[in-house]
C-alpha cells in the first residue's frame, strides 16, 4: 500500500494532465519555481521525490577507455588509432596500459575531422596481418579534489549540470567534468567542494522543473 501511494504521488506529480503549476510558476502542495533561485520544495514532497543532499568529495579516479585501431605495421607492430577532434584532447590525457605512444598526427584534422594517434604494441602480442583491426588500452588517473556520483550529472542539449541546494532552493548549475570510474566523475568547473549537490532522483527534479517553467512564464 505504501509503494502504491508513493507511485500515485509521483504519477500526479508528473502528469501533465495534472494542473501542478499555474500561470505564474507556482505550485500545488507549495513547490515553486524562481527563474534567479531555482526550485523551492516543501520537505515532503522533497522526500517523496527521494533526494538526497552530498558535497563533492576527494576521490581517486582511474578511468579505462579501449581504442580501436588498424595494424599498419608488423615489424614493430604499429597501429593507427583515429579519434574524432573533439575526443581528441581527452585521449591525450591517457596512459597506454601496454602500448607505447609514439606520435600523434593532426595532418587529418581539416580534411576528415580526425586526429591519428599511432601506437607500438608490445612484443608478446600474438601474430597480426597489417589491414586487422585490435583494441588498445588506455588509462588516466587522478587524485580528484572535486568528485561526484554519475546520479548527480545530468545531460542536456546545453551541456551538463547539476543541482545545488541554496538557501532553501535547488538550482540548477551547468558544469565541465573530467575522468570518471564506474561510480564517481570529476568535476572540473561549475561547483565549490562545499556545495550541497543533489545526488539521488535528479532527473525526477529536472522533471518537476520542466513542468514549473512550462506552467507560466511569471517568475520572481
Amino acid at each position: 500500500m505504501k509503494n502504491f501511494l508513493f507511485l500515485l504521488s509521483i504519477a500526479c506529480l508528473l502528469n501533465p494532465l495534472h494542473s501542478f503549476a499555474d500561470e505564474h510558476g507556482h505550485a500545488e502542495h507549495g513547490a515553486e519555481y524562481d527563474k534567479a533561485k531555482g526550485i523551492e520544495l516543501p520537505t515532503k514532497i522533497s522526500t517523496e521525490l527521494g533526494i538526497e543532499l552530498q558535497t563533492p568529495q576527494r576521490r581517486y579516479l582511474r578511468q579505462t577507455r579501449r581504442l580501436e585501431a588498424v595494424i599498419v605495421s608488423l615489424s614493430p607492430k604499429t597501429v593507427s588509432a583515429k579519434i574524432r577532434e573533439n575526443e581528441a584532447a581527452n585521449i591525450e590525457k591517457f596512459v597506454p596500459a601496454k602500448a607505447k605512444l609514439l606520435q600523434k598526427d593532426c595532418s587529418l584534422r581539416d580534411s576528415a575531422g580526425v586526429v591519428e594517434f599511432v601506437f607500438q604494441l608490445p612484443d608478446d602480442t600474438p601474430p597480426r596481418e597489417i589491414g586487422d583491426f585490435v583494441s588498445v588500452d588506455v588509462f588516466a588517473e587522478k587524485a580528484v579534489k572535486i568528485a561526484l556520483p554519475k546520479s548527480a550529472v545530468l545531460d542536456s542539449a546545453e551541456g551538463k549540470f547539476v543541482y545545488i541546494f541554496k538557501d532553501g532552493y535547488f538550482k540548477k548549475t551547468g558544469v565541465e567534468t573530467g575522468i570518471e570510474d564506474g561510480n564517481f566523475c570529476e568535476i572540473t568547473k561549475g561547483i565549490l567542494a562545499t556545495d550541497k549537490i543533489v545526488v539521488a532522483s535528479a532527473d525526477r527534479l529536472r522533471l518537476l522543473e520542466l513542468r514549473l517553467v512550462n506552467g507560466g512564464s511569471h517568475s520572481h
